[in-house]
């Protein structure tokens, strides 16, 4: 199983965390689906959680979350996995989309209640520390990345090209900043984890075949690429559909195109292992036409991967092309007076071999 790898510093001691991405293995694509994870420890002091006399005290805490800005609080809603939990020393609440809030800044919060805690058994467990000060709070967040509705960045249609993965970001980086605050309202410090992503897809393309009444169309989001008005006819932009002529060879080079998500430029060709493709799926199929003519369809799958020209996994797609043909064969006057003559002499040995045999 993939992990997408972590980077983080610490801006606070005794604080620390990690954010891991870790693909679906049943799915043929580094991005898509899979989990997203975001977890944090905090080792504060057992007044920054608690305030007042002993029998009196008041517990609370907060933390908030700087989110990337791909990444929204109603994206954590709708994607949050039941694995999502904060955990006081040992005493654990589950977090739920209905426990998190968004600050005028639109980072996310929480702010420990009764909703994910029960309280007086936090309370009673915090009264048994008399001698030992500090306290060890540790968050999870998981998401089901399935779920993220998309990239507003992604103009496709149906977002078909970043819905249900990873977010992408300009610069390849997702950046989580983690905030404790304590019972009084004050910052005691955090943390941030940098998790790398992506930020370019495969758009298979070529320009004379674009511009063909037969295989071009007007692309229905002119944003997709700067400079480009017309892309290949396809249900979506992750399935490209090319009619050729039977007797062309397909040069799938020139169908070879990164696009950056952000910039909307292209970049065309091989070099630099933008694009790699594997043998293609060929399937021929004969079928009857109206005027009982019969006709062979090929189809030629190619599937589209690799990386773009810093390294980083491009998610694959197909390219399919038909290739069509009547199979309308006739035999010249000449053909079927051989094949006469051959018939027969056929015959007359038959013949003879038969009275040999008698």
């Amino acid at each position: 199983m993939t992990l997408i790898p972590n980077i983080a510093h610490a801006n606070t001691p005794g604080f620390t965390g990690s954010a891991t991405y870790t693909p679906d293995p049943t799915v043929n694509d580094v991005w898509s689906g899979g989990k997203l994870s975001l977890k944090n420890e905090f080792k504060v002091k057992k007044v920054d959680i608690q305030d007042g006399e002993l029998l009196n005290k008041v517990t609370k805490f907060k933390i908030v979350w700087k989110l990337p800005p791909n990444l929204t609080q109603a994206d954590i809603a709708t994607a949050l996995s039941e694995d999502s939990y904060v955990l006081v020393g040992t005493q654990k609440g589950m977090l739920k989309p209905e426990n998190f809030t968004t600050t005028a800044a639109g980072d996310l919060e929480y702010v420990l209640s009764d909703k994910t805690f029960n309280l007086l058994a936090l309370i009673a467990w915090l009264l048994t520390l008399l001698l030992n000060p500090d306290v060890t709070i540790q968050t999870n967040i998981e998401l089901d990345v399935a779920k993220l509705p998309g990239s507003v960045n992604d103009y496709s249609p149906n977002k078909v090209l970043t819905k249900g993965k990873l977010p992408p970001r300009d610069t390849k980086t997702m950046a989580f900043t983690t905030e404790f605050i304590n019972v009084k309202d004050v910052s005691k410090g955090d943390f941030t984890s940098n998790l790398a992503t992506w930020n370019t897809y495969l758009s298979p393309w070529n320009q004379v075949v674009a511009d063909s009444t037969l295989n071009g169309k007007n692309d229905i989001t002119p944003l997709e690429v700067n400079g480009i008005s017309r892309v290949l006819q396809g249900t979506n932009y992750k399935t490209r559909n090319v009619q050729l002529p039977i007797k062309q060879n397909i040069d799938i080079s020139t169908y070879q195109r990164t696009v950056n998500l952000f910039s909307k430029t292209a970049i065309l060709g091989t070099n630099n292992g933008l694009v790699q493709n594997r043998a293609p799926v060929v399937e021929d199929k004969i079928t009857e036409l109206a005027n009982g003519k019969k006709q062979l369809i090929r189809q030629s799958t190619y599937n589209l991967f690799g990386t773009d020209g810093t390294g980083t996994t491009l998610s694959p797609v197909p390219l399919v092309f038909k290739q069509e043909t009547l199979l309308d064969f006739k035999l010249a006057d000449t053909q079927l007076k051989f094949l006469w003559r051959q018939k027969k002499i056929k015959n007359r040995i038959h013949r003879d071999s038969s009275l040999i045999s008698n």
